[in-house]
């Protein structure tokens, strides 16, 4: 019995044995496949992307996404009448996850792109609002005491837009704004517009009675058609359509309007020529044998209350 299990026991090593080295004869096959598979991704890439940079991939779709958000945030402010400052730019789209201002040195070329697509998509552009002007006696005397040069721009834009005349005067491609509701934006739209011409019309500064007077003539000097006089004036404050100026001579409070930054690029002198000449009917239509005397003499009153020169004249 112990002879018979020795030798079961021997066959059974040589059977192990001689499977061992076949295995280690058959075992280079397959790391050869291995090695095979993990050098031919390389190939491949090396084939597709060849040259790429990654870091400047990276920073060209960081470039995008930032410019987008800056295009958002742009129609956003308008949609809202509120300028777009260049704190509101460095503080939600400049800034990363972190809070690092890193993005800073890039803004130059976000927003000329941003002005790209605005431009070529919306038919809009970004305006930079000019200086609140220092009219009232308070203001003046502290820019006198100023040591330091007054800042020359204001870091704060608004959307204009840049379409053809045709365009914008073609009622079915340009409209107002569907919130709250068409007619609301029309009317409100209008009475500013109205607000800002009387101003302009008075030498830049319209007091606070005179501006009743006018507006008492059509019915507005209680209720507007957005609603009451105070509350609609407030809002165009607000918005930055106009300017209230408080000073104090004798005793008494004297309140008057001027045109703040937003009326001045919205509207404009060029907007309150163009309103006056619709309500003499003049510039609505072409007139072949039109009243040319009547014309020239608006043109001239025109131009001696808003402080054109004739050359400014007939220009867009």
């Amino acid at each position: 019995m112990p002879r018979q299990l020795k030798r079961r026991s021997d066959a059974i090593s040589r059977d192990t044995g001689s499977g061992s080295e076949s295995g280690l004869d058959a075992s280079p096959s397959p790391p050869q496949s291995r090695r095979r598979s993990t050098e031919s991704p390389p190939s491949r890439l090396s084939n597709g992307d060849e040259g790429a940079d990654p870091s400047q991939t990276q920073a060209e779709t960081q470039k995008k996404a930032l410019t987008q958000k800056l295009v958002r945030l742009a129609l956003a402010c308008e949609f809202s009448r509120t300028p777009l400052r260049r704190s509101d730019i460095s503080t939600r789209i400049l800034h990363d996850s972190n809070g690092n201002s890193q993005n800073r040195r890039q803004f130059k070329s976000i927003f000329e792109e941003a002005q790209k697509q605005l431009k070529h998509v919306f038919g809009m552009q970004l305006v930079e609002l000019p200086l609140k002007e220092k009219t009232s006696l308070r203001d003046r005397r502290n820019q006198t005491m100023q040591t330091k040069a007054p800042s020359t721009t204001n870091k704060s834009w608004t959307l204009v837009s840049v379409l053809p005349k045709a365009y914008k005067e073609h009622g079915g491609i340009v409209q107002a704004a569907r919130a709250p509701s068409v007619d609301s934006e029309n009317a409100y739209t209008g009475f500013y517009t109205l607000v800002v011409a009387l101003i302009y019309l008075n030498s830049n500064e319209l007091s606070e009675q005179k501006l009743e007077r006018y507006l008492a003539r059509l019915n507005a000097n209680t209720n507007t058609p957005v609603g009451t006089l105070d509350k609609t004036v407030t809002r165009m404050i607000r918005e930055g359509y106009i300017d209230k100026k408080r000073e104090t001579v004798g005793g008494e409070d004297q309140i008057s309007y001027v045109v703040a930054p937003r009326g001045k690029v919205e509207v404009g002198v060029r907007g309150v020529e163009g309103l006056v000449k619709s309500v003499y009917g003049l510039g609505t239509v072409e007139f072949r044998n039109g009243p040319k005397i009547e014309e020239a003499d608006l043109n001239g009153r025109l131009a001696r209350s808003l402080g054109l020169r004739p050359m400014d004249r007939g220009q867009d």
